[in-house]
């Protein structure tokens, strides 16, 4: 058995009632409010947005452009710092306004606010960088394709085709695998500059791709094995940098929900239409009216 209090406000008599907690026993699992969900995640979007722009408008987020480079510390560390306060900010909106008190319940709003609001904005990026993106997942899955197919003369086309961004001759793919198996490294870049109007350090780091893709890595100079490992390197940083910062904001989304839980106010609507806060009676319709806070024993 657990006490249940109940307050009224009355003009004669106050009376206390024990009644069965198995009367009001809530589910372990509340049901979602898709309400605070969708205003956390309205809230924790917008958030990311600004500090975005923010981070455009003062340079934090600016990147080079030019070939073999990416995403500078500086660029991730903004990005990360965006990712963990929207992530917070949303889950407390959510926790706040979805009418619970148990932190459980706060938490669990809060990590589906963050899950709803990570996966619109990887739609809203994907959206708005859609030449660029396109453009480079254009280029892994044809490169991939290439591979799958095997042989140095599917990498060349690939390769050559994404840099030049038109169809290249099976002839002048023919001519360059011949030079590259007879070891005629600098007419394969003579030959490309000529035909195709690659700059020569184009037409080597494509020779250079082109061996390592094919499974012949030897054969690539080594400033182009430099190149590749260099790239890799970079490329695995910043995929655990950014998967830090989600697990991170994984956590700061779960902090979020539960304060915004244990800050909400406690308001309860009486039968009558009065509401009770935290206990105190409010007067409602000119009458004094009775209201009810239920407090379970843990």
């Amino acid at each position: 058995m657990s006490t249940i209090q109940l307050e009224t406000a009355k003009s004669t008599t106050t009376r206390n009632t024990t009644m069965s907690e198995s009367s009001f026993k809530r589910p372990l699992l509340s049901s979602i409010r898709w309400s605070a969900v969708i205003a956390g995640v309205a809230v924790g979007i917008s958030v990311q947005l600004l500090l975005t722009l923010l981070g455009i408008a003062s340079g934090l987020s600016m990147t080079s452009v030019q070939e073999g480079e990416v995403p500078g510390v500086g660029t991730l560390l903004w990005a990360g710092i965006a990712l963990l306060l929207s992530g917070f900010i949303g889950a407390y909106v959510t926790g706040y306004m979805c009418g619970l008190k148990r932190r459980t319940d706060g938490m669990l709003h809060g990590v589906v606010s963050w899950a709803v609001t990570t996966l619109l904005f990887v739609m809203l990026a994907t959206s708005a960088g859609g030449s660029l993106l396109s453009g480079v997942f254009s280029g892994v899955g044809s490169t991939s394709n290439a591979i799958a197919q095997g042989g140095v003369a599917g990498v060349l086309r690939a390769l050559i085709t994404n840099e030049i961004a038109s169809e290249v001759s099976n002839e002048a793919i023919r001519t360059l695998q011949q030079q590259l198996a007879n070891g005629q490294r600098d007419q394969a870049i003579a030959y490309m500059n000529t035909n195709f109007g690659l700059r020569r350090d184009q037409a080597s780091a494509i020779i250079d791709q082109t061996f390592i893709l094919s499974g012949s890595p030897e054969r690539a100079s080594v400033q182009g094995r430099e190149a590749a490992d260099r790239a890799i390197r970079n490329a695995s940083l910043a995929a655990w940098l950014v998967f830090m910062a989600a697990v991170l904001s994984l956590g700061l989304s779960l902090v979020g929900g539960a304060l915004g839980t244990m800050t909400a106010k406690r308001s309860v609507w009486s039968e009558e239409g009065g509401t009770s806060h935290g206990g105190v009676l409010v007067e409602s319709g000119g009458v004094l009216r009775s209201g009810v806070e239920i407090i379970f024993a843990n």
